[in-house]
């Protein structure tokens, strides 16, 4: 089943997605796409460079669950999984989402080929109060990871199982700086994962202490009873 409803009038295709490159599912679009659930959807055999299976832009009341992305076809560079674009709210549970890689070792040839699995960002908003639990994901250079373009606040990633990769669990990275002066990380948990990474199973960044809008600042982060069975913290 999935639903989706709001304000905004998002939609979403199953064709090309939306604002953060084309895909499996479209994106919220502007800011006022509320109440959207993805649920026991299959997306397979997306073939293309740079594509994504779920773009989900300015959702506020989001739930993704217990949805497979198989993005694996070795010809296409630059997979992704899902994208969480300034949405509040938002659970992610119970999805298995592979992008291919086994225990990948160089870092060009993995970021080329699968980037992310999972990504937070900022681009028209800060994020706050976001869960990512109970998914399987692996299979590209990052597992889960967060941009730090504005404020992201109150987020719990939890008993997830992240293999294949050689990042775990990112914090505060990506090239794009904060927008805003003063940005900051504040309440994120990371608790009971299980990682297998061939660098860094949970790693926070000092990224961008030398731009105008930086440093990013982390204010209560919490990372407590992860199984690490490769990878450093």
């Amino acid at each position: 089943m999935m639903s989706t409803g709001g304000t905004g009038g998002g939609s979403i295709n199953a064709a090309a997605g939306g604002r953060g490159g084309p895909g499996g599912f479209g994106s919220g679009g502007g800011i006022g796409s509320d109440n959207w659930s993805i649920t026991n959807n299959r997306i397979d055999n997306i073939i293309g460079n740079a594509l994504t299976g779920m773009v989900l832009f300015n959702v506020d009341g989001l739930t993704v669950t217990n949805n497979v992305i198989n993005h694996t076809n070795s010809s296409s560079t630059g997979r992704r999984g899902i994208n969480l674009d300034g949405v509040l709210n938002a659970t992610v549970s119970n999805n298995t989402i592979n992008l291919g890689l086994v225990a990948p070792s160089d870092v060009t040839a993995a970021s080329s080929a699968a980037l992310w699995v999972v990504q937070i960002s900022m681009s028209d908003r800060a994020v706050s109060n976001i869960t990512l639990s109970g998914n399987s994901i692996g299979g590209a250079y990052r597992g889960i990871t967060s941009l730090s373009q504005r404020n992201m606040t109150d987020v719990t990633i939890w008993n997830n199982t992240v293999t294949n990769v050689m990042e775990g669990i990112v914090l505060n990275t990506g090239s794009t700086p904060p927008q805003v002066v003063g940005v900051t990380m504040g309440n994120v948990s990371v608790g009971g994962n299980s990682i297998t990474a061939t660098s860094a199973a949970v790693f926070a960044r000092a990224l961008h202490n030398a731009h105008p809008n930086g440093p990013v600042t982390f204010n209560s982060l919490t990372v407590t009873n992860n199984t690490i069975t490769q990878g450093i913290v």
